[in-house]
């Protein structure tokens, strides 16, 4: 039975309990039973609630309707890469199916109106709440549509709020930036197909299975084709600065895959936007952001003017040592640095919130390192504040943090301490007194970020040809 057909049975046997327990309530507090005006409240009612079914039903078929129709916006059967878009009729055989504008036409809910927003951000998040049981991994579903134990970012929604709110965090990123983080697993919509199992009509009360399978290759291309559908898109060609950026977020999305295969003809923003989505998607593995917290605007002020206010009584009683054991948690480089281990630096910040802002960060606990659910909010306040280095010999933070291979050893994930001269003289004169390791540390990239840095490389090389030719 559909949810549809549940939901008609539900109301009918409410109406059907109402209208007895009032037939009743009638004829036992009656004087005198009048059939012929019995017989009219018989036929009102009755007809009353034909009419009301035939209605739900009715507009349920007008929906149906509405998905299937034609809207001009039909592309290919099959697309540059070869992927069929096909349906299955009756008989379980493969038909084909056209891409159409009606099956992807975003059904906003409840899209935010959070300060700084762009419009097209606020429908991109507000269309993803519909998926939050949306999976992004196939293999990681299970009979309850939940992500098995250990398994990161179970649904399509988990994945690109975790994905935009790491773009957030990096330095120079636009809101074009964040739109394409939020839009790039926008093929998955139509790559994925639902399959519901429904129960019999004497199971009325059991909830559908549902399950997903894959119904075509999901590709840039298609996420491109879903996000023109958006209203907030649409609406961007109004002016000649619109369409190119309308130009410059297609082509983003298209090659976000194969940056190699950008053309050259490309804008450097579509160029900037693939080299972010490399960085953020290597950042989001170190992070579990199964549930998407729901700090506010006034939460985060607070952890900024707590940070700023205690920063200095911190930095104070830091300790650097020389050396490397397996209990150091802060470092004094040969150049003069100070390095303090990211968990150490969460306790020390925990111990300085107050009360309601450490419960709203869920810093009661501070164990689980980059994995833990405060860490991109502090990371992202301590970069904005200038409290931390976003990068050291070249290298980008990674989350805020680097991995140093110091006397052999890999030690991280490290921060690196930016006193102010002005404000931490005393502080910056303790330390200079110190000793100092006497090696200079490496920097350790780990293969994303190694396969990320290669293709920023390889887009200035195109770039550069661009120039030349």
């Amino acid at each position: 039975m559909t949810p549809q057909g549940r939901a008609v049975l539900v109301l009918s046997l409410l109406v059907m309990f109402l209208w007895a327990l009032h037939v009743v309530w009638s004829v036992l507090t009656s004087d005198a039973f009048d059939t012929p005006q019995y017989m009219r409240g018989l036929l009102v009612v009755g007809g009353g609630a034909l009419v009301g079914f035939g209605m739900v039903w009715a507009a349920a078929l007008l929906g149906n309707l509405r998905r299937n129709l034609a809207t001009g916006f039909e592309a290919g059967v099959t697309d540059e890469y070869g992927t069929a878009f096909v349906t299955f009729d009756a008989k379980g055989q493969e038909v084909p199916l056209p891409l159409s504008l009606s099956k992807f036409l975003p059904q906003m809910v409840a899209p935010p109106d959070w300060p700084g927003l762009h419009p097209l951000e606020a429908e991109l998040i507000g269309f993803l709440q519909g998926y939050r049981h949306w999976p992004v991994d196939l293999a990681l579903q299970n009979k309850h549509n939940h992500a098995s134990p250990g398994c990161e970012f179970a649904s399509l929604y988990e994945r690109a709020v975790a994905r935009w709110q790491m773009m957030r965090q990096l330095p120079a990123a636009t809101p074009w930036h964040r739109i394409a983080a939020l839009a790039k697993d926008l093929a998955l919509v139509h790559a994925y197909e639902e399959k519901r199992v429904t129960r019999p009509f004497w199971s009325f009360w059991q909830r559908d299975t549902v399950t997903f399978r894959r119904r075509c290759q999901a590709h840039g291309g298609m996420s491109a084709f879903v996000l023109s559908t958006f209203p907030a898109f649409r609406h961007l060609k109004t002016t000649p600065e619109g369409r190119d950026m309308q130009r410059t977020l297609l082509v983003a999305l298209r090659y976000h895959a194969t940056p190699h295969q950008l053309p050259l003809s490309s804008s450097p923003l579509a160029r900037e936007i693939v080299d972010y989505l490399w960085r953020t998607d290597a950042q989001l593995q170190q992070l579990n952001v199964q549930e998407v917290d729901q700090i506010t605007p006034e939460q985060l002020d607070d952890l900024r003017h707590n940070l700023t206010e205690h920063w200095t009584s911190l930095l104070a009683e830091l300790e650097p040592q020389p050396s490397l054991t397996p209990e150091t948690t802060c470092l004094k480089m040969a150049d003069g640095s100070v390095w303090l281990r990211q968990e150490e630096l969460m306790r020390q910040v925990a111990l300085r919130l107050k009360p309601t802002l450490r419960q709203a960060l869920n810093l009661w606990e501070s164990d689980g390192g980059l994995h833990h659910p405060a860490w991109p909010h502090l990371a992202h306040q301590l970069q904005e504040a200038g409290l931390v280095a976003r990068e050291h010999d070249g290298q980008n933070a990674s989350n805020a943090c680097f991995t140093l291979l110091v006397e052999g050893q890999a030690w991280g994930p490290t921060l690196k301490m930016n006193p102010d001269p002005a404000r931490h003289a005393e502080t910056l004169r303790r330390w200079q007194a110190l000793p100092s390791l006497a090696d200079a540390p490496e920097v350790v990239m780990d293969p994303r970020q190694q396969a990320a840095h290669s293709h920023v490389q390889a887009g200035q090389i195109d770039a550069r040809l661009a120039e030349l030719f």
